[in-house]
């Protein structure tokens, strides 16, 4: 198996929500959160992040197509940890704001 992407992670929060520079997983546990389902590489990414610094969260939805979850956020059910897709990509919705995302 050869790696084939190396898309950066980072918060994607709702455009109204005052946050710090750069998103932890004490700050996101006090939010309600949207993740992909408990089945994918991309959930254990996720619990891995939070479990790095001692959180183990629980989603208030989970689902599996990114730009659902962006338009959630979008909508302000949550935020969500997912890659910032690079050329090609359909980007980040207007509503929403992206940040980077530190494990501690």
């Amino acid at each position: 198996m050869s790696h084939w992407r190396s898309d950066p992670m980072m918060a994607f929060i709702p455009a109204g929500w005052k946050a710090p520079k750069r998103i932890t997983p004490p700050w996101l546990m006090e939010k309600p959160l949207i993740f992909n389902d408990s089945t994918t590489h991309m959930y254990r990414l996720t619990m891995e992040w939070f479990a790095a610094a001692g959180h183990t969260p629980r989603a208030r939805i989970e689902l599996n197509f990114t730009e659902a979850m962006k338009s959630l956020v979008v909508a302000g059910y949550g935020a969500a940890l997912l890659p910032l897709e690079q050329a090609g990509a359909v980007g980040i919705p207007p509503a929403c704001r992206c940040c980077r995302s530190s494990p501690n």
